[in-house]
């Protein structure tokens, strides 16, 4: 099972984003002292390597990831049946406005995209794997017996051989 993310951006039902962290013994901790889109916030944001969102339009999760040339970049990430994914800038681009904006994006794409239907196999009855069982051991039986015909069969061919070969050795004397 995948590690909930502890840091996050969560939407308050008192009308205001909240922000979340790990504490030194990785419990989530509320940050009181953040601001959204103010100096303090981007420096924080600086320092994660990944947090969920959970905005007013929907939720989603992001990645920092180092590219080639060495930057580091905000991808932002759901699933429904597959994953959709969006980039969202470097850091300094995290607005509370394009978090918004991209789960708002996510959450269309997502909606359009047909629900997976999970077609669960129906039990096999106890009657019918009974009769599926005497039917293979019926095949076996079969095949034991033809196996056992062969077997004499083969034994009396190597006997009419050897007899054969008694018969011309004397033949030679």
């Amino acid at each position: 099972m995948p590690k909930r993310l502890v840091n996050e951006i969560k939407w308050s039902k008192f009308g205001h984003y909240q922000f979340w962290e790990e504490d030194s013994e990785g419990l989530p901790s509320s940050r009181h002292d953040l601001e959204p889109d103010s100096e303090a916030y981007f420096q924080w944001l600086a320092t994660l390597p990944s947090f969920s969102f959970k905005g007013k339009e929907g939720h989603f999760t992001t990645r920092q990831e180092t590219r080639q040339r060495g930057e580091s970049y905000w991808y932002a990430y759901r699933r429904q049946g597959r994953q959709f994914s969006m980039y969202l800038g470097t850091t300094d681009k995290l607005t509370i406005d394009r978090l918004q904006h991209v789960a708002g994006a996510l959450a269309a794409l997502c909606s359009t995209q047909e629900k997976k239907k999970t077609t669960r196999k129906q039990p096999v009855q106890r009657a019918v794997l009974t009769a599926r069982i005497d039917e293979k051991d019926k095949i076996i039986r079969q095949l034991q017996d033809e196996n056992k015909k062969l077997q004499d069969k083969l034994t009396a061919v190597k006997i009419e051989n050897a007899k054969l070969l008694v018969a011309n050795r004397e033949r030679q004397y």
